[in-house]
């Protein structure tokens, strides 16, 4: 018996499944009335070994509340961490340059989650540092016009709350004057890009 104590007081080593259930064991063999004890033939074991279980029970209830402890506050740290990062990446957004915003368009005029983007560019590069958007393989090519290419995804966090404006595109335009906006104002590798997709094509 004292070697099993001196076992469940390394508490690092021991799942918090293990401390729940010796809690709940520990607890109902002294709080149960003796008759139910009888009838469950475990009133010798608490005879003798009830000795053990008040502190066990102490120990496994404190344990587990030190847990919940830790886990509301790693939660309300993940809360407060993430509205802080959604505001720096709110702030980012609505400071996006010409060249920046044409980027983020690019997801939306070829309707796509992800797109291959020039790791190298440096309107990219700024767009990586900002968190604006994120690589989503570790898997890339190499484009002999465009440099290398990488998948990326507008960040989850703002993909909702972009809107036309923060893109630079004038909604009290009419539809011909938007749809010449968005392809007189697309990044110069998109055609770097497709040059080299319809050359492979064409060979092959």
């Amino acid at each position: 018996m004292e070697t099993l104590l001196a076992k469940f007081f390394d508490l690092n080593k021991i799942p918090t499944k293990i401390i729940f259930l010796l809690a709940l064991v520990t607890g109902l063999v002294m709080f149960l009335p003796d008759k139910i004890l009888n009838v469950l033939y475990i009133t010798e074991f608490k005879l003798e070994y009830g000795k053990y279980f008040g502190i066990i029970f102490i120990v496994s209830i404190s344990f587990l509340i030190i847990n919940i402890l830790l886990w509301l506050i790693k939660k309300i740290r993940i809360i407060f961490l993430r509205r802080k990062l959604l505001k720096i990446l709110m702030k980012n957004l609505k400071e996006l340059s010409s060249s920046e915003q044409s980027v983020i368009r690019e997801f939306y005029i070829q309707d796509k989650p992800a797109l291959e983007l020039p790791y190298d560019n440096p309107i990219v590069r700024n767009l990586i540092n900002k968190k604006i958007i994120i690589r989503i393989s570790e898997m890339g090519h190499q484009n002999i016009y465009a440099g290398l290419l990488f998948p990326f995804k507008i960040n989850d966090l703002i993909i909702n709350k972009i809107t036309d404006k923060l893109l630079g595109v004038d909604i009290n335009e009419t539809n011909e004057n938007i749809n010449a906006f968005l392809n007189n104002n697309r990044p110069d590798w998109i055609n770097e890009i497709d040059r080299f997709d319809n050359l492979f094509r064409n060979r092959y």
